[in-house]
């Protein structure tokens, strides 16, 4: 019902950019956990 109530093209037509979303999402805890572990790896080190 909310689909026809939004209309399934406009549902359609979202779906891309939460995917774009979830892969920056992706990307970026990813970048994230590399910072932390690389921080990690120079605090053992010192």
């Amino acid at each position: 019902q909310i689909a026809d109530a939004l209309g399934v093209d406009s549902i359609v037509n979202y779906t891309p950019k939460v995917d774009l979303f979830e892969q920056y999402a992706n990307q970026f805890a990813a970048s994230l956990s590399t910072a932390w572990k690389n921080s990690l790896h120079s605090a053992i080190e010192m």
